[in-house]
Parts: structure tokens; sequence; C-alpha cells
């Protein structure tokens, strides 16, 4: 993968940090990584709800 389409280039290059406030960058992380959680948990619980069926 390339520095180009990488979403997360602008974290390794410091002379593009200061185009974002910081606490931006924050929340941009945090509202990734939650909506990456609801994802794995809606995953798990179709996952439980199968292995449920499967058993009844």
């Amino acid at each position: 993968m390339g520095e180009s389409e990488s979403p997360f280039a602008f974290v390794r290059k410091p002379q593009s940090m200061t185009k974002f406030p910081r606490l931006e960058v924050r929340q941009a992380f945090v509202a990734v990584a939650w909506e990456l959680n609801c994802l794995k948990w809606e995953e798990a619980k179709q996952r439980i709800m199968k292995m449920q069926q499967s058993k009844a």
C-alpha cells in the first residue's frame, strides 16, 4: 500500500499534521474506532444468533 492511498498517511507526515487541530484528529480516530467496534458487535450478534438457531 502506497502512502497516498492510506487514509492515515497524514499521521506519518508532520508537515501536513499542522493542517489538522490535534483534537479534531483525535475525534476522527475515536469515530473510526467506534464505527469499527459497532461493526464487530453487529457481526458478533449475528454469529451468536446463528449459533442459537443451529442449536434449536
